[in-house]
């Protein structure tokens, strides 16, 4: 079911979905642009959590949010899925911007390994895509 976009009420930015058949007329990286600079609308996802994407180049994305109390844990640090969820997000919009137009991506796996627990005031994820085989790209992110 398509959502109509619904006003932001931190920012310009809208949320709902896009249309396949609007999706198929872009290159990946115009819809990430879009995305980016408001003329299409971020996921529920986004809103939900209050996170936004701020940046593209072919094959690169930066996902921002500032945690606050709703994405704490029960020992009152930064859930570790929020930092999932970014990073997710970056990955699978870094490779979306490689694409052609009529050309879909789908992020098949996604591992996260924390060295500590997440402590910070502005979270900011990263993530760079490289071909590789013929049909996969690998991904990192930070």
């Amino acid at each position: 079911m398509q959502e109509k976009p619904r006003p932001s009420p931190v920012n310009s930015k809208t949320y709902g979905t896009v249309s396949a058949d609007r999706q198929q007329e872009m290159t990946g990286l115009e819809f990430v642009q879009g995305l980016v600079d408001g003329t299409l609308p971020l996921n529920t996802m986004a809103e939900t959590l209050g996170y936004d994407v701020t940046e593209v180049v072919s094959g690169r994305v930066v996902v921002t949010i500032t945690p606050n109390g709703t994405h704490l844990n029960p020992t009152g640090t930064v859930h570790g899925g929020l930092a999932a969820t970014l990073l997710d997000s970056c990955m699978g919009l870094a490779i979306r911007s490689t694409r052609k137009e009529r050309q879909s991506s789908r992020l098949l796996s996604h591992a996260s390994r924390y060295q500590r627990e997440p402590r910070f005031t502005t979270a900011c994820g990263s993530a760079s895509s490289v071909p590789w085989r013929r049909r996969m790209t690998c991904r990192s992110a930070i």
